[in-house]
């Protein structure tokens, strides 16, 4: 008996120095933040998943959803919204997260046309020319421009300047951009860092003609950039659903719509973050109750789509990536040249 009273206790002490040190080392640790999961893709490669971004705080309300507000303080995580999309779409602005090392401005279909005398062909009528209309991001990131101004009937080439709003200064400016894979010339810009300011972005057609857009606005932060991170990201346009003509004016067959993209989007190592599903039906838009413009094939007149874009239910996509540069742009060649806007 002695002997199993002695065993008993001491197991009885030796499981409370367990507990105790196990607490201990769970305080210690649970100051730390979590850190970040990875998902391998089909091609092998590892993916980030952005479970949280670091935030910068230019000093402003949290309503106010303005591109130079953000109403987390500094060094604090905030996981990615669920209707971060949403918010985007309706509002026409972002602030890039710290740990964005790189974002990417994507040009949108029907780039060229004039505002607001032809606003009725774009997709639509917020953020219509590229996403966003006003982007801010931390000094010292990165960004590129994605040209998907779709070419099927007459091709659009662009050359892209940013100008120094207060100099009015050319800061960047890209070579001549084309459609992805219609041997014309590169799509993607490649990655330029601006200085801290605030700068507006120009597109000129064939590199001459300046095209009539929304302004377009970029504004750069004090806030430095979390220079480890390796994270791209960016936005991207498709129809909701499949549409009844999936092919474009020369007979080639476009497959895109949102659940082709959310099955290829990890096959080129592209991660969806959230989606925004609208509608914009054009013809009722500035005063044009009845436009001939509108009619596709004998359509009846009214809240009809721009035919070009082939649906008025669209969606817009926010995508992230940690591969290299040179990998997410040819990824984003890829999908734009799948998405069946003509």
């Amino acid at each position: 008996m002695k002997v199993t009273l002695c065993s008993l206790l001491s197991g009885s002490i030796t499981t409370t120095a367990t507990i105790i040190i196990l607490v201990f080392y769970l305080a210690e640790i649970g100051v730390s933040a979590p850190s970040p999961s990875y998902a391998m893709d089909s091609l092998g490669y590892e993916i980030q998943e952005l479970a949280t971004f670091l935030v910068s705080n230019p000093s402003s309300s949290s309503n106010d959803n303005s591109s130079s507000s953000g109403a987390i303080s500094a060094n604090t995580t905030m996981a990615i919204s669920s209707n971060s999309s949403t918010v985007v779409y309706e509002t026409e602005a972002f602030v890039v997260p710290q740990t964005v090392k790189t974002f990417v401005i994507y040009m949108a279909n029907e780039f060229h046309e004039n505002w607001p005398e032809e606003s009725h062909k774009l997709i639509t009528n917020k953020n219509a020319y590229a996403i966003p209309t006003n982007l801010t991001v931390s000094n010292g990131t990165s960004i590129a421009f994605h040209m998907a101004d779709a070419p099927w009937d007459i091709p659009h080439d662009y050359i892209v300047r940013v100008v120094d709003a207060h100099t009015n200064e050319t800061a960047f400016q890209t070579p001549l951009l084309s459609y992805p894979k219609f041997n014309r010339g590169i799509s993607n810009s490649g990655t330029t860092v601006l200085p801290i300011g605030e700068y507006r972005m120009e597109a000129y057609l064939y590199g001459t003609d300046k095209v009539e857009a929304k302004p377009i606005t970029i504004k750069v932060t004090d806030t430095p950039v979390d220079q480890s991170s390796n994270i791209t990201a960016g936005f991207f346009y498709s129809p909701q659903r499949p549409v009844a003509n999936p092919y474009d004016n020369d007979g080639q067959l476009h497959q895109g719509h949102l659940e082709y993209y959310r099955q290829q989007f990890p096959l080129h190592g592209l991660k969806i973050e959230s989606t925004h599903s609208f509608h914009f039906a054009s013809c009722s838009f500035y005063d044009k109750r009845e436009s001939s413009v509108c009619i596709d094939d004998g359509g009846s007149t009214g809240e009809l789509y721009w035919h070009d874009n082939k649906t008025a239910d669209h969606v817009m996509i926010f995508w992230s990536s940690t591969r290299p540069y040179s990998q997410i742009a040819a990824a984003l060649d890829e999908v734009t040249w799948e998405n069946v806007y003509t």
